[in-house]
């Protein structure tokens, strides 16, 4: 008896510590998520930079719509369209001192109504003269500034100075070199801009298309993703805009990253947007490809989004999304100035983000006003363009610009110094090794454990933010209660191996087994059941 008692008091005790481990990480998870989800909330309520909150954008604790036009730099881009097809945008060798967007587009802008510019850059700009390059895109950062504007920075083309334009290919996803010189790039000008609330986000790449050999949008979500993490290195204040693939779809899921915004392109139909490629006039609304494009059909019908599926995609996941480009060449679509004001009308209406292609150009692709002057090329047109500006709410840029870093500085790696380029030297290559002097050691990992981590006998537990110190707990609890069911289960098979026919021993191990795994899946089910309400259901977390 006194064994059996021993055996039933084990169980009792085992079962019980399931419970009890089962029900601690049950309250961790619940903590975890509510202070996430609170977290979210002051930090809504305080950041001046703009930050994802579900499918909102939000700035100063206040809903913001990104409502506003394209820079595109076409005649400065200096690329290739396509690898080697011999075909240059903006011309051999074209450079940003050729930009023609001036202070006076941004007060234009401004005055007309809308709050940002998605601003093209070529990435000659930033290789050729780095010092010359954060001159000119400051001094851009400022006339918006100046005029209340934010700016989303785009890279139009590759390191390989190629654009794909959603319809050529660039060897950037095949080539290891041109990737990690993406990654440069992005790491420079986040911790230049760092600090700048005036920048809405980095927009990665435009219009990228992938190729075969990289497993086409599953090879640019992994490209983009470590583009995120260097980014996250020396940046934690912007957004991040994630263009999709050509199929508009985000197939391949979500980046792991919590200020995401994701983008793509609408030129739906492209007979009626891209018209100009097609011989003769087409009227809207009216048929193209098959289907009646008006604004019932793509309101409240299936038109446009069965050709932008990601629409559907981010409203079911709660992400916000951006029109990065919209429009319709002119002299050839009949019924364009009600083409795009229905577009406003649906963007509106659906909560999205959107940017109009484009501020300059000739009236037949796209633009609004020519390069050299205010008049625009139609009074109706720009009207039209108007409407998907009302009602938008623009920043307050009021007070001192922030101190952008030293520009003769360069960080190349995770928690890397800065340090200033000697007084008459060049422009920094990419990928140049900083040396580490003993003022340059702020922000770097210290010992074993990161900045705001304290070194402790379970590991470096972070300091600042409540989130994390949740999730550490959470983690080191999940691994405790998974190593104490592991230990027990191997324990009961050892009873019952060592029990030698005794029915007594034989049926305490069997409990015991039945016990440990019990708590096991107890432990799974509770982290299933509540990841499946709080992120599925409520997204709280």
């Amino acid at each position: 008896m006194p064994k059996n008692k021993a055996a039933t008091s084990l169980r009792k005790v085992t079962t019980s510590a399931s419970v009890i481990i089962s029900a601690v990480v049950l309250i961790i998870l619940l903590v975890w998520s509510q202070a996430n989800s609170l977290s979210s909330r002051i930090g809504a309520q305080t950041t001046s930079f703009v930050q994802v909150s579900g499918r909102n954008l939000v700035y100063n604790g206040q809903n913001v719509t990104l409502k506003g036009t394209n820079f595109n730099n076409l005649e400065a881009l200096n690329a290739e369209w396509g690898e080697g097809s011999g075909q240059w945008i903006g011309g051999i060798n074209s450079n940003i001192g050729e930009l023609t967007i001036n202070e006076a587009d941004y007060q234009l802008l401004s005055q007309l109504g809308a709050n940002h510019v998605r601003f093209g850059i070529s990435f000659s700009w930033w290789r050729d003269n780095r010092t010359e390059f954060f001159r000119v895109m400051d001094q851009h950062i400022q006339w918006a500034r100046e005029n209340d504007l934010w700016m989303v920075l785009n890279l139009f083309t590759t390191p390989g100075d190629c654009y794909e334009g959603y319809s050529a290919y660039c060897d950037l996803y095949i080539n290891s070199t041109e990737q990690e010189q993406l990654r440069d790039f992005w790491r420079d000008v986040a911790a230049h801009y760092a600090n700048e609330p005036v920048v809405a986000g980095y927009d990665l790449i435009n219009e990228p298309v992938s190729r075969a050999e990289a497993g086409w949008g599953s090879g640019w979500k992994n490209l983009a993703q470590s583009v995120v993490d260097v980014i996250r290195e020396v940046d934690q204040n912007h957004a991040i805009f994630y263009m999709t693939t050509p199929d508009q779809s985000f197939s391949n899921g979500q980046l792991n990253d919590s200020n995401v915004v994701y983008q793509i392109h609408d030129y739906a139909p492209l007979a009626m947007s891209h018209c100009g490629t097609s011989p003769g006039r087409i009227t809207y609304p009216g048929t193209a490809q098959g289907v009646y494009w008006d604004l019932d059909s793509q309101l409240n019908g299936r038109a446009l989004k069965d050709r932008l599926p990601a629409i559907e995609w981010t409203m079911a996941n709660n992400l916000p999304l951006y029109i990065g480009e919209w429009g319709a060449q002119g002299d050839c679509l009949a019924g364009r100035e009600q083409y795009t004001a229905d577009k406003a009308t649906i963007y509106n209406a659906w909560g999205l983000h959107h940017a109009h292609f484009v501020w300059q150009g000739s009236s037949r692709h796209w633009g609004l006003f020519p390069a050299d002057s205010s008049n625009p090329h139609s009074s109706a047109m720009l009207a039209a363009v108007q409407t998907s500006w009302a009602g938008s709410v623009s920043p307050n840029f009021s007070g001192t610009a922030p101190e952008y870093p030293p520009v003769g500085t360069l960080p190349t790696g995770p928690g890397a110094p800065v340090v200033p380029v000697p007084s008459g030297a060049g422009p920094l290559e990419p990928g140049t090794p900083a040396v580490t002097t003993p003022s340059d050691t702020a922000g770097e990992v210290v010992g074993d454990c990161a900045p705001e981590h304290i070194s402790t006998a379970i590991g470096c537990v972070p300091l600042a933010d409540v989130p994390e110190i949740a999730r550490f707990f959470l983690q080191w609890a999940l691994g405790t209660a998974g190593g104490v069911g592991i230990f027990l289960i191997a324990f009961a098979a050892y009873r019952i191996s060592t029990s030698q026919g005794d029915p007594r021993k034989l049926q305490g191990g069997q409990e015991l087994l039945l016990s440990a795994i019990g708590g096991l899946v107890m432990l799974v089910l509770s982290v299933f059941l509540l990841r499946f309400v709080g992120v599925n259901l409520l997204g709280l977390f």
